[in-house]
């Protein structure tokens, strides 16, 4: 190894390079690093910008980084670190650079002053051994926890004595570096231990295994420990001693000062001074007892312990021991009682004697009101250890009953155990019922198929079916940062109230050390009778600070039962196959970017055929990451005022039966605010030909490219012929030899036979293998060239594009009132201008373009409309625009609407675009209108074209009959027998196009725009449409394609 390897901190500059070094790495790694997915600079400095870290090392030689470790702040104990990520390049494995890292990292823990430090690894890792090297000792039963006392080890005096005298002896312990479990006993206690010789000196640390404490040190003069009995059971005295050797020539005179945890009690006081003599060994035995009701410990958590200080010689020692704890009688409900009413059922009761000898006792079973439970009593006889099932007859007697307890106490070597609750629910369809275990610190709410069951601690979400009890899913908690990493949340006990109403709701609170006078309130809603959990977070800032941070939501799919998972991908719903270990794989194998999803659902697939899916609105929504089975994760980027509070967009919870379309469906009900519409889907041809581009800016001279691209794996051969009546097409045969790619591209010539045309068609007939294909291509013209002239005098404007021209009046409501083609001289609007009248129910009407407050009565018209000289990338025009202010327009208050009217050189379109700004102080979220009164060629309208999902529905004045077909699709036509006027949107869904057919007996259109999000104070929202001129009804069709295009 080159001698010039460093270990330093790593620095953002770096990035590049550790991702270089991390993309290099798949070697080694069980299904390789990154997952596939490669790690770039910035998706690295954002991953690390979400960890709370001690320190980020880098090992660095020749210029290159070859090394890397992640120390974090410990999950579950603050008194710890971890290592969250150790890795070397393949090619400089086996040099010693890991030794140096965790080395380092060691020494960063030692300043620091934790106590421990931990991390994971897998069971085959070569770098076990390298771990055990290092301090770190294989956690029994895991795969693979490892623990590391070394910094606890240099606290003590004792330790620390004896390397002051012996530097550079810390990792040259003796002990065993197989790649095993540390199991290890001392004295019949569970331990780890460490031993050290240095000529003639010896020191050795025992560490209690339950505690994650120094229990016990020996070294050249004397020994000295406290040790517990390995089990202690509730409210049954155990055994602690303890003991003292003096191996010096001097007398060890102490003091012993013993501190029992919360929950224990010590029932015999130690003596608190001893003295021993040289060549002496004392014991000093003592009993504890564990509270019988004394809270379960969480089992990442060390156990309760008993601590003492021992001042030997004036020399003050800290030890600790601890103990396995368990109940008497451990009592197990194997399956939830869930129940019909009226009905009877087989509870199965597991009772477990946690003695080590045989016991004998009495079983008391009481059923509150509503049910009856046979036995009543139960004579119990277990052996050490054993565990006894009792099968009780529940009877639900109440016809009414919705839950109820079933209390469980016991009578064994003379300890009395308070009544245990065994909660039983009694559901009806279309009903759920909830209970709060306030023991237990749990909430479990029955939701008729499936159970979601709520910890207290990290208010973690598990929604489990009910028929096998198999969890479907889980909602792990939440984290506030960045950084996210390690979750203060995620151990927070939090405060919950179930509250039942019409509806059962679960109210969560709870506060941060990190992020002082912040609070997250948490409510989870049942949504009957669907299954279906409303979850909404409310965060409250009380302190006097600005707070910007964001949320991280953690929910994860059970993979094992997931088969599939569907997403909607620009449009497009995307099914995968679910395979756990291999997709959904590492962060960015699916879009992380919000705007990367059409619309804000995911939805997984069961292999029973059930659901799960997820329902969000994109509001403060930062990322959306499905890595790793996620729900996906959803981070929320949040800003608060000093002594204010936020509530965040509700999300939803789907757990039963249906389809992804269910899902969609409750997307667009729930957070679009609109009654869910079928999704219309393409039909795709085994191959599909196409130009690119669809639009052009000239056809005097053009070129494109034809593009085929073909559905099936199998070989294409064949020939496409090509015409067309207005363009002359070089070459007009493509000679398609063995094609294997899914796509293929070939240059076009085009060459315009009759200038005057705007929409061309290219007919193609593909003679192939697959069979005869033919179809036809649209071509549309944008612009000839040229320019835009725009005159704005006073109110009033004129913008020509050379074939269209354009008049608005700022003063006349803000409307567009003329729209003239100049090759026919004809005004393709309808207006009353200059001076609004009644028409129909219109008063006063202008007719033409213009912005209204809504279908109902409108005073826009009211305000005070100015207008000036506009564009928008190469479009030019006027906006007319005015901040609303009037009395009459109260519910716009504030607001600033921009209506543009805009065209490109020589072109039959005009852009429509709509800005709203919110310079109020309120959120905003009205809908507005933008009405079309048209006379296509001049003359009023005869008919209307409207597509739905399955149908194009169209729509001819006839008599007095008036008819508003609407639709969400991407365009409405109006025409007559002179010729026709488009009104195409782009493919979204806050914008809703329509027709009145029969008003008058004349056509208008209309454009209903609708934010589907609240418009925040200082916050825009925009919409647009294009407006086409035709020849005729089916050149106007073909305008629809615009709807792809990007203005």
């Amino acid at each position: 190894m080159s001698t010039d390897l460093i270990i330093r901190d790593f620095r953002d500059e770096d990035a590049p390079s550790l991702a270089q070094m991390l993309n290099e790495s798949e070697e080694g790694w069980p299904g390789g690093f990154t997952g596939g997915v490669r790690l770039t600079p910035q998706a690295l400095l954002e991953k690390l910008r979400g960890i709370d870290a001690i320190a980020l090392l880098v090992a660095e030689t020749e210029n290159k980084i070859v090394g890397y470790l992640e120390l974090t702040k410990h999950w579950s104990s603050e008194n710890a670190a971890y290592i969250a990520l150790i890795n070397v390049h393949p090619q400089y494995r086996g040099r010693g650079i890991g030794t140096k890292l965790i080395k380092e990292a060691l020494k960063r823990c030692f300043s620091a002053g934790v106590d421990r430090v931990d991390l994971h690894t897998w069971s085959g890792n070569r770098a076990v051994r390298l771990y055990k090297r290092t301090g770190f000792f294989w956690v029994p039963e895991t795969s693979v926890y490892m623990q590391n006392y070394l910094p606890q080890v240099l606290k003590n005096p004792i330790a620390a004595k004896f390397f002051e005298k012996h530097p550079g002896y810390l990792y040259r312990f003796k002990r065993d570096l197989r790649a095993e479990e540390d199991d290890l006993k001392y004295r019949g206690k569970s331990v780890y231990i460490y031993e050290w010789e240095a000529d003639s000196d010896y020191l050795k640390i025992i560490v209690d295994r339950y505690g994650w404490s120094i229990c016990g040190v020996e070294w050249s003069s004397g020994l000295v420990e406290c040790i517990a009995e390995e089990r202690a059971v509730k409210g049954y005295p155990f055994s602690v001693e303890w003991r003292i050797v003096n191996r010096s020539k001097e007398p060890f005179k102490i003091v012993l000062l013993p501190e029992a945890d919360t929950g224990v009690k010590l029932l015999e006081k130690p003596p608190s001074s001893l003295v021993v003599s040289p060549g002496e060994e004392k014991v000093v035995r003592s009993r504890a007892v564990v509270d019988l009701e004394a809270e379960e410990k969480p089992r990442d958590e060390a156990s309760r312990r008993i601590k003492s200080t021992i001042v030997l010689n004036g020399t003050a020692l800290t030890l600790s021991t601890g103990f396995e704890e368990k109940p008497p009688l451990e009592i197990k409900v194997l399956t939830h009682p869930s129940y019909p009413p009226l009905s009877e059922s087989t509870l199965l009761l597991n009772f477990l004697n946690n003695f080590k000898k045989k016991i004998r006792g009495k079983v008391s079973i009481i059923a509150e009101k509503g049910l009856k439970v046979e036995p009543r009593e139960y004579l119990l006889e277990a052996e050490a250890e054993e565990e006894i099932t009792l099968p009780l007859k529940i009877s639900v007697v109440d016809p009414n009953l919705r839950k109820a307890r079933i209390l469980v106490s016991y009578d064994v070597e003379g300890i009395k155990a308070p009544p245990k609750p065994i909660y039983v629910t009694v559901t009806r369809p279309g009903e759920a019922v909830g209970y709060i275990d306030r023991k237990e610190k749990k909430a479990v709410v029955d939701m008729g198929s499936y159970f979601f069951k709520v910890d207290f601690r990290g208010l973690k979400i598990e929604v489990v079916r009910k028929v096998d009890e198999e969890p479907l899913c889980f909602i792990d908690g939440e984290s506030i940062g960045p950084p996210f990493w390690p979750s203060e949340l995620g151990r927070k006990l939090y405060e919950v109230e179930l509250l039942e109403d019409k509806r059962i709701r679960l109210v969560a609170k709870a506060g941060l050390k990190k992020v002082p006078g912040l609070e997250l309130v948490k409510v989870i809603e049942v949504l009957n009778p669907s299954p279906l959990l409303k979850i909404s977070y409310r965060l409250v800032n009380t302190s006097s600070l600005e707070k910007e941070l964001r949320l991280r939501v953690n929910m994860n799919m059970n993979t094992w039962e997931a088969e599939k998972l569907l997403v909607p991908l620009r449009n497009k719903v995307v099914e995968y196959r679910v395979i756990a270990g291999d997709f959904p794989g590492s962060r960015g194998d699916l879009p992380t970017e919000p705007t990367e999803y059409s619309e804000c659902w995911s939805c997984y697939t069961t292999r029973k055929g059930e659901l799960v899916g997820v329902v969000w609105s994109k509001e403060n929504v930062h990322e959306v990451d499905f890595s790793w089975g996620r729900l996906p994760r959803l981070t929320y980027s949040i800003k608060l005022k000093p002594h204010s509070a936020t509530e965040l967009p509700p999300l939803y919870l789907y757990v039963g039966k249906g389809s992804w379309r269910n899902i969609q469906s409750l997307y667009r009900e729930l957070v679009e605010r609109r009654e869910p519409e079928p999704t219309t889907y393409s039909k795709a041809k085994p191959v599909e030909l196409r130009t690119e581009p669809l639009f052009l800016e000239d056809t005097t001279s053009s070129q494109v490219d034809l593009v085929l691209v073909k559905h099936r794996a199998k070989k294409l051969k064949g020939v496409i012929k090509l015409r067309s009546k207005t363009l002359k097409i070089t070459p007009s045969e493509v000679t398609v030899e063995s094609l294997e790619d899914k796509v293929l591209r070939k240059k076009l010539a085009l060459e315009a036979l009759i200038k005057d045309v705007f929409c061309h068609y290219i007919n193609y007939e593909l003679y192939s293998n697959y069979g005869v294909i033919r179809g036809k291509i649209p071509l549309i013209v944008l612009s000839r060239g040229g320019e835009v002239s725009v005159k704005v005098s006073n109110s009033k404007a004129v913008v020509d594009n050379g074939l269209l021209v354009m008049k608005i009046d700022a003063e006349f409501a803000g409307a567009l009132y003329e729209l003239v083609d100049k090759r026919t001289n004809a005004n393709n609007l309808f207006s009353s201008y200059p001076k609004p009248r009644p028409f129909l129910w219109y008063n006063p009407w202008f007719g033409g373009v213009r912005l209204r407050r809504g279908f109902g009565r409108d005073y826009l018209w009211k305000e005070k409309w100015l207008i000036q000289e506009a564009s928008i990338g190469s479009w030019r025009g006027v906006k007319v625009y005015t901040k609303i202010s009037h009395e009459k327009n109260k519910v716009l208050k504030g607001i600033t609407l921009e209506q543009y009217y805009l065209t490109v050189p020589n072109s039959s379109i005009v852009l429509l675009y709509t800005k709203v700004v919110n310079t109020s102080r309120r959120y905003f979220d009205r809908e507005l209108l933008l009405t079309l009164f048209t006379s296509p060629g001049g003359k009023h309208g005869t008919g209307a074209i409207v597509p739905y999902t399955d149908e194009i529905y169209e729509k001819t004045v006839y008599e007095h009959e008036i008819a508003y077909p609407a639709t969400s699709r991407e365009y409405v036509v109006v025409y007559n027998e002179t010729a026709a006027l488009a009104l195409v949107k782009p493919e979204r869904r806050d914008i809703v196009l329509g027709a009145a057919v029969g008003e008058e007996k004349t056509c208008s259109l209309y454009v209903a725009m609708s934010p589907l999000d609240y418009i925040k104070p200082g916050e825009s929202y925009s919409f647009y449409v294009f407006l086409v001129l035709a020849k005729n009804k089916e050149e106007a069709e073909t305008y629809k394609v615009l709807s792809k295009m990007k203005y």
